[in-house]
């Protein structure tokens, strides 16, 4: 019995996944279009001419030894 339940479980996650994937590809060009008119900024300020857009501020990931452990 509980076999069945954790392969109705994992049958649930499987489509709801697949759904989510399949509605992500659908909305790609729009996303792609959003990063078109997103600003990229140098320093992490507003400013008042940016308010009302998407700011991109780029930064460098460090990797943390002790993070991994």
């Amino acid at each position: 019995m509980a076999k069945k339940i954790i392969g109705i479980v994992l049958i649930v996650i499987g489509v709801f996944t697949a759904f989510l994937g399949i509605k992500a590809m659908g909305q790609a060009p729009e996303a792609a279009e959003k990063l078109k008119e997103a600003v990229y900024v140098a320093d992490a300020k507003v400013y008042p001419e940016n308010e009302v857009r998407l700011l991109l501020y780029p930064v460098r990931l460090k990797l943390s030894f002790l993070w991994l452990m």
